[in-house]
């Protein structure tokens, strides 16, 4: 679909509404948008100077792309459409003519980005195992959670129906929920999903399950839910498989259980 010297390593992938695909590049630095109905190049976004070992990205709700570079300490933001470079999120240093931000606390391992439904821009950040929550508009630092809960996050989602947000926890095989203010709900796939008690049955049995159909999340990083349904895909990194989850009542909460 789309190839060459152009796209190397890509991992991060978004579509508008205009039918531009958006594809970061990570080895070469670079967005690529290309048509997403025949795969051609329209456009090439960022250079060296503005991107490092771009990941994630993401469109805003006001149509801005904000891209996550592995390397780099803050977002980057552009016009999707002229590829101009609009600015930065998350910087240690303020820009020139801006007055100095408060220091946050440092972003290390940006993986991926994802919006709330208020508009708010979350990012994983490995290293730090920690999700950083930014002010879309101003750049301003709201909340950074997850500290001591996951365990170098790659992948976030915010799902539609609640409004929560869902982080692949790499190193633990899980998935975390939490409120979009960052408070914890509890793990919403992978290890430990059921709670104590008569639970522990179905919990038995869901990882028989999971076992006979080579479903186990192992290392998850990408997350996504469908538009359509509400299930939510997670990607393991370490089997190269893509696992398929439903929400479902279960113990006076709820948890998602493997269905593909």
């Amino acid at each position: 679909f789309v190839k060459g010297r152009d796209l190397d390593g890509p991992v991060g992938m978004a579509l508008d509404h205009a039918g531009s695909l958006f594809i970061a590049s990570f080895t070469n630095d670079v967005v690529l948008r290309v048509n997403a109905s025949d795969g051609a190049l329209l456009d090439r976004i960022g250079d060296e100077e503005s991107l490092d070992c771009p990941e994630g990205l993401a469109l805003s709700p006001d149509g801005r792309l904000f891209v996550a570079s592995f390397l780099l300490p803050h977002l980057s933001v552009f016009d999707p459409q002229s590829g101009a470079f609009l600015g930065r999120f998350g910087a240690l240093a303020p820009q020139p003519a801006q007055p100095a931000p408060r220091p946050a606390p440092s972003l290390a391992g940006a993986e991926d980005v994802a919006f709330d439904s208020e508009g708010a821009v979350h990012v994983s950040a490995y290293y730090s195992s920690a999700v950083y929550k930014f002010d879309a508009q101003s750049g301003a630092l709201l909340a950074v959670y997850g500290q001591g809960l996951v365990s170098g996050p790659v992948g976030i989602a915010c799902d539609p129906s609640s409004g929560d947000m869902f982080v692949s926890s790499y190193r633990d095989d899980k998935v975390l929920r939490f409120t979009p203010g960052g408070a914890f709900v509890g793990v919403a796939a992978g290890a430990d999903v059921s709670p104590d008690g008569e639970a522990g049955a179905a919990q038995a049995e869901l990882r028989a399950r999971r076992q006979r159909r080579g479903a186990t999340i192992r290392s998850p990083s990408g997350l996504s839910f469908d538009p359509h349904d509400g299930t939510l895909w997670v990607a393991s990194y370490a089997t190269g498989a893509v696992t398929r989850f439903n929400s479902s009542a279960w113990g006076g909460g709820r948890t998602w259980r493997v269905t593909d």
